[in-house]
């Protein structure tokens, strides 16, 4: 080969080495890059991901009205998006009306609901009388948000200080929103009851939620049959019925049990161990227990010694289950005294605040709404929902509810 040939070829071959490298090179760079960008996106993702997630629990606790916590949730992160909304929530905490005056919180309270109107309305008039049908109620809740009422639970109104006195703080909600205290008397639940066709007991599914049982039959069925899990349900399809994840009360006796399962010496271990779960996970989930006395009793005409007797054996069989309550709600319409305030002349108030009892719940339906506060207790006022109630359309329920729209009058043959 000629030297000019051989120096073609040389410098081909020179090209296309450089032109390898080159490639080569090029290739390897935009390989790093791709490595780097796939080392950065699960970063950047995981972080996106951790600040949709935050902005969905402060949306969650801003709906129920805790501004507090929803800006906690959000103070230590940077983006724009988080701190826009942080001040959009500072914006509606400052706009919000506190309600501190203790006579303003009506109290709305219901029996054990009918399941089938067909057995209970024909077993006794008692339960036409006085229970609301499933029905009845699912549409009273509705009448109660549309008229913008919101459930708050007693430990958010009232606080005990270090020195035993009590502090009546009250809530806070958007302009045009109501309190409102719901409660349900003598969840206890028997067999009468439960082949009245009202529910037999309350149980803790494997969901972990509560769900209430009716017995068709031979079989027992769990489910949204009672107002536990209808307010649960009710308020996680419209969180903004709730305070800060408030429910409601359920007020307990002993003699027939808790929750439908016996927790007396003849009660079984296993008994006593489901009425336990189900009383922890209710108070887990925002619901507030109350006694109702053990038997439960006329306050009204029981003297010191029943009183005493009363209280003891709820403390022995009950309390254990439920824990410490500072609430009683008086059954049957009675109260330890008049409306004139508790005194230390009242040897059943003295014996039952030693006992730790210092919020009370009576039965009245002349106003609206009724409190009475002092450093040493809480009283209200609860109105009674009833199905006469209902099919009288009694005025002092207008407040809450259209009575004609509550009522089913299929159910009752009306």
């Amino acid at each position: 080969m000629k030297k000019g040939q051989k120096m073609i070829v040389y410098g081909l071959v020179v090209a296309i080495l450089l032109a390898t490298g080159i490639t080569v090179k090029l290739g390897l760079d935009q390989r790093s890059a791709a490595q780097d960008q796939a080392t950065r996106l699960p970063s950047t993702n995981a972080a996106s991901e951790n600040e949709a997630e935050l902005l969905k629990q402060a949306d969650t606790e801003a709906k129920q009205y805790d501004y507090d916590e929803a800006i906690k949730l959000l103070q230590d992160s940077e983006s724009k998006e988080t701190q826009a909304q942080v001040l959009d929530y500072e914006l509606q905490k400052k706009d919000l009306i506190t309600w501190s005056d203790p006579t303003l919180f009506p109290h709305l309270s219901v029996q054990p609901l009918v399941i089938s109107p067909e057995k209970a309305f024909s077993a006794t008039k008692n339960y036409q009388r006085n229970n609301l049908t499933i029905d009845e109620f699912k549409q009273l809740l509705n009448e109660l948000y549309e008229r913008d009422f919101v459930l708050v639970r007693l430990s958010d109104m009232v606080k005990k200080q270090d020195n035993g006195e009590w502090e009546f703080v009250g809530v806070s909600l958007p302009d045009g929103k109501k309190p409102l205290l719901l409660s349900q008397e003598n969840v206890s639940y028997n067999e009468e009851t439960a082949e009245a066709g009202l529910s037999s007991k309350l149980v803790v599914d494997r969901d972990n939620r509560v769900k209430s049982c009716y017995r068709d039959g031979d079989n027992e069925l769990a489910g949204n049959y009672d107002m536990v899990p209808l307010v649960d349900q009710f308020i996680w399809q419209h969180p903004e019925f709730s305070y800060r994840g408030s429910k409601g009360t359920l007020a307990v006796t002993g003699a027939d049990g808790v929750f439908g399962y016996d927790v007396s010496e003849t009660g079984t271990a296993k008994d006593i161990e489901r009425a336990t779960a189900v009383a922890d996970r209710l108070k887990e989930t925002g619901w507030t227990l109350a006694s109702y006395s053990w038997a439960p009793i006329n306050f009204n005409y029981s003297t010191l010694a029943i009183v005493q007797q009363d209280t003891v054996q709820f403390k022995a069989d009950v309390e254990p289950i439920i824990g410490e309550t500072p609430l009683l709600m008086f059954p049957e319409g009675s109260d330890i005294g008049t409306w004139q305030p508790y005194n230390e002349c009242n040897p059943s108030y003295v014996y039952l605040k030693d006992e730790g009892f210092s919020i009370f719940s009576q039965q009245d339906a002349t106003q609206e709404s009724w409190g009475e506060f002092t450093p040493a207790y809480y009283r209200n006022a609860r109105i009674m929902v009833t199905g006469a109630d209902l099919a009288a359309g009694s005025a002092y329920l207008a407040p809450f509810m259209d009575t004609a729209d509550v009522l089913d009058e299929e159910a009752r043959g009306i």
